[in-house]
């Protein structure tokens, strides 16, 4: 929601990186929403557990050589800081559950994402999914 648009606004290939990154992160949610409906002892899990892998792999790869150098060269200390600030707070009102079919769009994620992590959230309490 916030870092993409970053990259967009700051990154001199900003366009391009992140039209590619949301198709990278849709797979791995289509991936971990299968997961979630899976045992750990279900012989698709393992499987699925590498697509995974391999996925998360490949984006973590993506944003290490091609999103993050160029972003750090031109952000500039206090935007990075307020970057920060405003993904930390995303994440407060983010969903906890892979979500595959919600358009990856920022304002569909403003929009939506709060009503979606509340479901989730108690979705979760009444699971005892996260309790520790």
């Amino acid at each position: 929601m916030y870092f993409l648009a970053a990259v967009r606004e700051h990154h001199a290939a900003g366009n391009t990186l992140a039209g590619e990154a949301p198709a990278q992160e849709q797979q791995a949610e289509h991936v971990l929403a299968e997961l979630d409906k899976l045992q750990a002892d279900d012989a698709r899990f393992e499987a699925l557990l590498g697509t995974f892998i391999k996925a998360a792999r490949k984006h973590i790869e993506f944003e290490e050589t091609r999103v993050w150098p160029g972003l750090h060269v031109v952000l500039h200390a206090e935007t990075a800081e307020e970057l920060g600030r405003k993904i930390a707070g995303g994440k407060k009102t983010a969903p906890t559950r892979p979500h595959p079919h919600t358009p990856p769009a920022p304002g569909v994620l403003k929009a939506t994402g709060p009503a979606v992590a509340a479901a989730d959230k108690a979705r979760d309490a009444v699971s005892g999914r996260g309790a520790c």
